[in-house]
Formats: structure tokens, sequence, C-alpha cells
């Protein structure tokens, strides 16, 4: 599927992906066993995604994929207070 997505190249200014899949994730080996997909039982989806983006992956539960979305979330937001901070100090 991400090859359909990205095509032959994966773009130079991406670093580093993240993924996760619903179903068994087992982030220190790398695997997802999804339940409604039978021929993906301990499927290595970090390598596979590593080989085909030649970038480093890091495989995650939904669950903490989703807390470290709201992490990244809360600083972005924290950063633009304080830039809207500092903005309206300048003025006084």
């Amino acid at each position: 599927m991400t090859s359909s997505v990205i095509g032959s190249s994966f773009p130079s200014f991406v670093a580093a992906s993240a993924r996760t899949c619903v179903g068994p994730v087992d982030e220190q080996a790398g695997t997802v066993s999804p339940p409604y997909i039978s021929t993906w039982n301990s499927f290595p989806l970090r390598d596979h995604l590593e080989e085909l983006t030649e970038r480093p992956v890091t495989l995650a539960s939904a669950g903490a994929a989703a807390a470290e979305a709201e992490r990244l979330r809360y600083e972005e937001e924290m950063k633009k207070q304080e830039a809207w901070k500092q903005k309206t100090e300048e003025k006084d």
C-alpha cells in the first residue's frame, strides 16, 4: 500500500516514519497480526516499510500512537501560544 501511495521514491524531506496497525502489535519485533488479515500473522511490517522507504520506521500500538499524536499536538499548541505571548509583549 505504501508503495502505491508514494510511488517509486520516498520524499527526501521525510527523515523517518511511524506506523500503527489494528490488532496485536509487537513493538520490539516490529511485527503486526491484524485479526482480519490472516496472511499478516506476525507480519514484519517495520522491516518491510524500512526497506521500502529507506528510512527508519517506528511501529507502535494504536494506543501508544494516539498518545504520541496528542503529545505532539500539545507541544505545537504550546509553541503557538508562546509565540503569540512574545508578540503581544513586544507591542506593549
